[in-house]
C-alpha cells in the first residue's frame, strides 16, 4: 500500500530556500550481519551522516495533502506560511510525495523537531549538497 506524504519547500520572497538536515544512521562496515540488520544499533556501532531534505508529513486516511502540510508547518515546526503553488507528485519507494512551495510568513523561528540543522540558501547552492531521495528530484523540479 502506497503512503502519501505532503512535502514543504519553504521559501523567502528573496528566492532563498530552507533545507533541513536529517540524521542518517548506518552500520559500520565491520558490523556483523546481525548487527547491521537491527533497527536500533547502539550508538557506538552506528556511523552517522547527514542528508538534506524538505520536511514532510504523512497524509492520514481520508485527509487531503494540504491538511497534512498545515499540520507539518503549523503544528510540528510552528511556522506561518502562504501556499504559493503545488509541484507534480513524485513516487519513491512506495511513497507518493506531494510537494508544496510555501512562502514563510513572519519570523523564521523554526522548531527543529527531528531535524539536526536548517540551512537557508539559493536553490543553485543547495543542489550541491547531498540530498535524500526523492528530495533531490523535487529540488530539480523547483
Amino acid at each position: 500500500m502506497q503512503e502519501n506524504r505532503a512535502c514543504a519547500i519553504i521559501t523567502l520572497d528573496e528566492g532563498l530556500l530552507y533545507a533541513f538536515l536529517t540524521e542518517k544512521r548506518e552500520a559500520p562496515a565491520d558490523a556483523s550481519p546481525e548487527e547491521a540488520e537491527k533497527d536500533a544499533l547502539p550508538g557506538a556501532l552506528r556511523k552517522i551522516s547527514g542528508a538534506w531534505c524538505f520536511p514532510s508529513e504523512g497524509v492520514r486516511e481520508g485527509e487531503e495533502a494540504g491538511a497534512a502540510l498545515h499540520r507539518l508547518l503549523h503544528d510540528r515546526l510552528s511556522l506561518g506560511y502562504t501556499l504559493a503553488r503545488e509541484l507534480p507528485p513524485r513516487d519513491h519507494n512506495g511513497q507518493r510525495y506531494f510537494p508544496f512551495v510555501c512562502t514563510l510568513k513572519g519570523g523564521g523561528d523554526f522548531r527543529l523537531d527531528s531535524y539536526l540543522a536548517i540551512r537557508l540558501d539559493t536553490a543553485a547552492r543547495l543542489r550541491a549538497l547531498p540530498w535524500e531521495e526523492p528530495f533531490d528530484k523535487i529540488l530539480e523540479e523547483f
